[in-house]
């Protein structure tokens, strides 16, 4: 029995992962498309050996001291990168960081094109490399994030084969460029080409700065944290109490106010120790109801969010999974199924609950237009599916149901949303 419950929970822990990343691979494009416009635009080293160094000779003088200079400020950018992403997360970073490195670069370039200003190129050239190499620092814990658990230290090679291949063949790609730069009168000596000056520059920039979109996208994915706020008397603490009562008194009564989720993960272990029946709060008069009904709306709406994402979830389990995890979902839907009976005492249950609220909230009674309410009820709850989940073909391919109970869901609250 331990090992059935211990089974369902790594399961479904397992299969949480994967299904929160199922596009990871469109993803990793999106994220590489920004590392490999990231490379092509981050090229100002070549700009500096192989214009720089002519427009200003003292260069050559001061090239070691340029290297030593950012070999320190490689250090330097750690603390910085860790700061800003605990700030603005593991994409919010780089786009802050790549707008401030584009921006830098525009000013490089018409420093180095309108000024004889060394000290000017060399504090842009500095804060250029320094904001460009805080993107860098995201890409492995970004991979971390993207992917899941099992295939991370595959797709972090993958990474590192990537990195080592952008490296190699951007700057190839780059120099051509930069060596058509022209560098006129003021350089020594004098180099012709059909790019005007700072052209290089300005190329990179745009590359720099296209890099942005991509991350801009990888937000929907890695969103930037928001401020933690702890709010008094939330529906969250209302979940915590109602479960902390339910686990001291163990009634089903007790379940009224209980998370869904939880609920859900009470009654796997009870179907891990082979328990015949489900947990479930008893169902309550309008009258029982009627001073709870904004409570029992809003927890109806957290109910409705959960259990879409159940099935939308369990739809992915059984399609992902192998024949073991079939195996075991079969064995729910079987528990689903010989509790599926409607009683009469049930249909009276929810018609009464019904026509009370109907009265409740003004409507007419169903006597002055019966096809309006049948059909009301109709399109509010249409046919999933013939024979519905007692059905044999729902236990050879559960998929079409559930993807139907959940596409009515997510309508019931857009509706909800609407009015």
């Amino acid at each position: 029995e331990d090992d059935v419950a211990e089974f369902l929970e790594e399961n479904i822990d397992k299969t949480k992962d994967k299904y929160a990343k199922k596009r990871y691979v469109q993803w990793m494009l999106v994220l590489w498309s920004a590392r490999i416009l990231d490379k092509l635009g981050g090229n100002h080293m070549i700009h500096l050996s192989s214009r720089a160094t002519r427009r200003y000779p003292q260069f050559y003088a001061q090239y070691d001291f340029i290297l030593l200079g950012l070999a320190i400020m490689c250090l330097l950018t750690l603390p910085v990168a860790v700061f800003l992403m605990r700030k603005l997360g593991l994409v919010g970073m780089p786009v802050f960081t790549q707008s401030l490195t584009a921006m830098f670069m525009l000013i490089l370039g018409l420093v180095y094109g309108h000024t004889e200003s060394s000290t000017m190129y060399r504090l842009f050239f500095f804060w250029t490399s320094f904001f460009n190499m805080c993107a860098t620092i995201t890409v492995t814990p970004s991979v971390v994030m993207l992917v899941p658990k099992e295939k991370k230290n595959k797709w972090l090679g993958f990474q590192a084969a990537q990195q080592a291949i952008t490296t190699a063949v951007c700057p190839m790609i780059m120099a051509p460029l930069f060596d058509q730069e022209q560098c006129p009168s003021f350089c020594t000596p004098a180099v012709g080409g059909s790019l005007a000056p700072s052209s290089s520059l300005y190329i990179s920039c745009a590359l720099t700065f296209a890099s942005v979109v991509p991350y801009t996208l990888l937000l929907r994915k890695l969103p930037i944290p928001g401020r933690k706020r702890v709010v008094k008397n939330s529906g969250e603490e209302e979940y915590v109490e109602a479960l902390e009562q339910f686990e001291r008194t163990n009634q089903p009564e007790d379940l009224r106010w209980v998370k869904y989720e939880q609920i859900a993960k009470i009654n796997r272990h009870r179907f891990a120790k082979r328990e015949k029946e489900n947990l479930r709060h008893p169902w309550l008069a309008f009258e029982d109801d009627l001073p709870q009904l904004d409570r029992l709306q809003r927890v109806g709406h957290d109910d409705l969010k959960s259990i879409a994402e159940n099935i939308e979830f369990n739809n992915y389990r059984w399609n992902a999974g192998d024949e073991k995890v079939k195996r075991v979902l079969r064995k729910t839907i079987k528990r689903m199924q010989e509790d599926s009976a409607w009683t009469l005492e049930e249909k009276h249950q929810l018609g009464e609950w019904m026509g009370s609220w109907l009265e409740h909230g003004g409507w007419m009674p169903p006597r002055v237009f019966p096809r309006f309410y049948k059909a009301a009820i109709m399109t509010s709850f249409p046919k999933l599916r013939d024979g519905g989940i007692r059905s044999e073909s729902f236990t050879e391919d559960p998929t079409v149901l559930w993807q139907n109970m959940a596409r009515l869901m997510r309508r019931t609250l857009q509706l909800e949303y609407a009015t």
